[in-house]
């Protein structure tokens, strides 16, 4: 791993690591609260989730540049979440997801349709989970096989990923 992408991984694992202390009190407010959705704690879960996977995909993203791969081909490296395609690829699509999620609502509950990448990122996203309510956690929730979520968590497995990433580049 190049000296660039080895200070990423550590701002990351610092950057979810507060995400996952105010997830953690969020879940506790959950565990607590009569009626968790009209607070609002779904919400505020769902938004630390995706902003983590916004911060995954910043450092995937320099992995991928700093090794010199294109994209498609350093999404497809790694371990495969499901039929589809690879955790890495997973995280991605998160990531977009979130990034423009508000854009697509916008446009579907205004009677239109989502149309060329908007459309494809939806693909991509919906070959893992249903764009529905808590999208983002219910990926976090199919990445991790169910337990606990944490992103944190994603750590490990970008790791992995990154060494399939240099696996990969050694062949070129």
């Amino acid at each position: 791993m190049n000296i660039l992408a080895i200070g990423e991984l550590a701002s990351l694992k610092a950057h979810l690591t507060l995400l996952d202390t105010a997830l953690d009190s969020i879940n506790q407010a959950i565990s607590q609260s009569t009626d968790p959705e009209s607070e609002g704690l779904f919400d505020r879960g769902e938004y630390l989730i995706g902003s983590g996977f916004v911060a995954a995909q910043r450092y995937i993203q320099t992995v991928y540049f700093t090794e010199g791969i294109k994209p498609d081909v350093a999404l497809s490296l790694g371990e495969k979440l499901n039929y589809y395609g690879t955790f890495a690829h997973a995280i991605w699509q998160g990531a977009n997801y979130w990034k423009h999620e508000e854009e697509w609502y916008q446009t579907v509950s205004c009677g239109g349709s989502l149309k060329g990448g908007s459309a494809k990122t939806r693909d991509n996203l919906e070959q893992y989970v249903d764009w529905d309510d808590y999208t983002c956690s219910n990926l976090l929730a199919l990445i991790l096989d169910g337990n606990e979520l944490s992103l944190v968590a994603l750590i490990p497995i970008l790791e992995a990923w990154t060494e399939a990433v240099n696996a990969h580049r050694r062949t070129l």
